[in-house]
């Protein structure tokens, strides 16, 4: 019996010899449900020999003693020892996790901390802080990334061996919790695993506007006056990307976006698509930027220059007015359905008759730019009227031209004829 145990002290004393052996390989300080109940560190004996670790301390930044282990423990070669909060058994985040071999209140912070290991002599083992404003006696080489909470700092394991390179960032990673205590292993029927993933590197090669209005260099277009203008665009897809990878496909231009749903495939790695070019957009040079993203979250995108050149024109709402009897206003409604800003320069002929001519004068005016409201008025001249009411370019940018017929004692009845030129001056 007496040979029996001064073996065991031995062994005992030689395990005491290389208690560095024992590391911090996991620390759970941000749990979900409580933070009473709920934190715990995990240890781990690497060494090939049984390990003392009775009176051992856990050390937080804000407890030089926030958890001792108790006197006479012993923790064996190859096995885990979990310290937990107190009430861990009942307030675990997850009831499946193992309990604690032994609990005690701890006090981890959830940023900017840190756990100390030290022996009952008061040695530092190990370290492991986390936080860019880590403590700097709570971490080694550099703190490693705060966990969002629910997840663990875990340190790496690698053919059966936990990663120790004295540099917290470097030896930890965030993960899903796998608390271990004595009365499991993580050790045995370990499998490396390695997942190559490889995808295309982009997915878009080119993207080009098929319409030019000019044999310049670049890309020049003519808005329609009035209506919105198709443009054709092709994508050319790099190899190995199909149109059916794709989740998103989408033209951005003149702070517009067009989500693309409906495009013409052409078999050959390229996609036709359409955007519209409003034919009030003002002149000038534009980037348009065609995106794509697929299923595995990549993005590529592709941009090309445009020059809008300006138009101007006018449109109408009548062609004819009639001022007759007791009505003898009328109402010209006139748009501005190019890109530029106009003023109008309006001119009649005199109003002629079989017998008798009225001249041009006898119509007065009030012309009204509807988006400002500021208003114009005179009589109308042979040799024109300048209006400058500065319509901007718009979807219903429009002036409004009241024409009003002041008849004389000496006007002769009959049916008059005459016409009004309307003109948009840019």
């Amino acid at each position: 019996m007496k040979t029996l145990i001064s073996l065991i002290v031995a062994v005992l004393m030689a395990a005491n010899a290389v208690n560095a052996a024992v590391l911090i390989t996991e620390v759970y300080y941000d749990p979900v449900s409580t933070e009473n109940g709920g934190e715990a560190v995990e240890l781990y004996n690497t060494g090939d020999q049984p390990q003392m670790i009775g009176d051992w301390i856990i050390k937080t930044k804000s407890s030089a003693i926030d958890a001792k282990i108790p006197a006479g423990t012993i923790l064996p070669s190859k096995t885990f020892y979990l310290i937990a909060d107190t009430g861990w058994n009942i307030s675990k985040d997850d009831s499946t996790w193992p309990n604690a071999d032994y609990e005690e209140a701890l006090t981890l912070s959830n940023t900017d901390g840190g756990v100390t290991l030290l022996n009952d002599n008061g040695t530092v083992l190990d370290s492991v802080g986390w936080g860019i404003a880590s403590p700097p006696d709570f971490y080694e080489g550099t703190p490693a990334d705060e966990v969002f909470a629910g997840n663990s700092l875990q340190r790496k394991f690698s053919s059966g061996i936990f990663t120790d390179s004295n540099n917290n960032s470097f030896d930890f990673y965030g993960s899903v919790p796998n608390l271990q205590s004595s009365t499991s292993s993580r050790i045995s029927g370990t499998v490396d695993i390695t997942i190559n993933i490889t995808k295309p590197q982009g997915l878009i090669k080119n993207a080009s506007v098929l319409d030019d209005d000019s044999g310049d260099a670049g890309i020049q277009l003519i808005p329609f006056p009035g209506s919105n203008r198709s443009i054709s665009v092709s994508v050319e897809l790099k190899n190995g990307v199909q149109i059916s990878d794709l989740n998103s496909l989408k033209i951005e231009f003149m702070s517009q976006e067009y989500n693309l749903t409906n495009v013409n495939d052409d078999g050959n790695g390229s996609v036709l698509v359409d955007f519209q070019l409003p034919f009030y957009q003002n002149a000038g040079n534009y980037s348009l930027q065609v995106e794509a993203s697929d299923g595995l979250g990549q993005q590529s995108s592709s941009s090309q220059n445009i020059q809008v050149m300006e138009v101007s024109g006018i449109s109408l709402d009548k062609n004819e007015a009639f001022l007759s009897g007791e009505s003898r206003q009328q109402k010209i409604t006139v748009k501005n359905i190019g890109n530029s800003n106009l003023d109008l320069d309006i001119r009649s002929t005199n109003f002629s008759s079989e017998s008798s001519v009225i001249d041009s004068g006898f119509l007065s005016f009030i012309a009204t730019n509807l988006q400002t409201n500021m208003s114009l008025n005179g009589n109308l001249k042979t040799d024109g009227n300048f209006l400058a009411l500065n319509i901007q370019p718009g979807i219903n940018s429009s002036a409004l031209l009241l024409l009003s017929f002041s008849e004389s004692n000496q006007t002769n009845e009959g049916i008059y004829h005459g016409r009004l030129s309307i003109v948009g001056v840019p």
